[in-house]
C-alpha cells in the first residue's frame, strides 16, 4: 500500500511540473485579447490555439511574452527552499520510524524526506522564476511586420 501511493504522489508530481504552460502573457488580434495562450501548432497561414482555436496569423497585432531571467536567483531560491524543506520532511520521516543509528539501512521513511527536500527546491526555484519572468515581460508589436516574420516568430516560441 505504502508503494503505491508513493507511485502515485511521484506520478502526479511529474504530470504536474510537466502540464502545458502558456506560450504568452496574453496575445491582442483583430477581435480582442487572448489571456494566456497555449500555442499547439503553427500552420501556413494559422496559429492553432489550445488544439481547437484557430487564429490567423495576419490577425495578431502584438504579444505580452515572458522576459528573460538569469538562472542564479531561482537557483538559490531552490536551495533556500530545499533546506526549510528538511524541517517537516524530517518529521515525516521521524513519523514513519526512519533513523540515523549507526549500523542501520535506509529505512522507509527515507523517500518521502529525500521527495520532499527535493519538491521544495523545484517549487522554490520554480516561482521564484514564475515570479522573475512576470517583473520582465515585454511586449513585442508585429503591427508593421510582415506576414513571414509573424509566422517564423511565433514558430520559434513553440515549446518542444
Amino acid at each position: 500500500m505504502k508503494k503505491r501511493t508513493i507511485f502515485l504522489i511521484l506520478l502526479l508530481s511529474c504530470q504536474v511540473f510537466s502540464a502545458n504552460k502558456p506560450t504568452f502573457i496574453n496575445m491582442q488580434t483583430a477581435d480582442g485579447i487572448i489571456h494566456y495562450p497555449i500555442i499547439v501548432s503553427v500552420t501556413e497561414t494559422d496559429v492553432i490555439i489550445d488544439g481547437q482555436a484557430a487564429i490567423p496569423i495576419s490577425s495578431i497585432n502584438s504579444v505580452t511574452a515572458y522576459g528573460s531571467v538569469k538562472s542564479i536567483l531561482p537557483i538559490l531560491a531552490g536551495g533556500c527552499f530545499g533546506c526549510l524543506g528538511v524541517i517537516p520532511s524530517g518529521l515525516i520521516w521521524k513519523k514513519m520510524g526512519g533513523s540515523t543509528a549507526p549500523g542501520n539501512e535506509v529505512s522507509t521513511g527515507a523517500l518521502p524526506f529525500i521527495l520532499g527536500m527535493g519538491g521544495s527546491a523545484v517549487a522554490g526555484y520554480t516561482m521564484v522564476h514564475k515570479i522573475l519572468a512576470s517583473r520582465s515581460q515585454n511586449i513585442v508589436a508585429m503591427e508593421s511586420w510582415t506576414f513571414e516574420k509573424k509566422r517564423n516568430f511565433l514558430f520559434s516560441e513553440l515549446k518542444p
